[in-house]
């Protein structure tokens, strides 16, 4: 039976704007809106902890991500592009736009983009 995953993504600064689905790290790109998204499928990525190096800083953590001969770019909206098929690492996997909603955080709204991730 494929392996079925259920992520969010969410635009805010309180949180990395990416999630693991089984062996796929998805992230939040630009451009999105309310009725539309863009995410990579995995980029490298790196952790730099700043706030130990200086305890003023208000941002607990950055990441920093670079695109990859591997990294796909997908771009989805509610028309006609709610669910994209694609391969890597010799699976095939399928990608739905579920909802795109918003999370109040910080007294701030932020979209929130959620899927599901099939293994095909």
């Amino acid at each position: 039976m494929p392996n079925e995953y259920s992520i969010k993504l969410v635009s805010s600064p309180f949180q990395p704007p990416l999630e693991v689905a089984g062996n796929l790290v998805i992230k939040l790109s630009v451009p999105y809106s309310s009725d539309k998204v863009t995410i990579e499928i995995n980029p490298n990525t790196a952790d730099y902890l700043e706030k130990q190096d200086n305890p003023a800083m208000k941002v607990r953590q950055v990441m920093v991500t670079t695109k990859t001969g591997d990294t796909r770019t997908l771009q989805f909206d509610f028309g006609k592009n709610k669910i994209q098929n694609f391969e890597t690492g010799g699976k095939r996997y399928e990608v739905e736009l579920v909802d795109i909603g918003k999370v109040n955080q910080e007294g701030q709204a932020f979209l929130t983009f959620s899927f599901l991730v099939r293994e095909k």
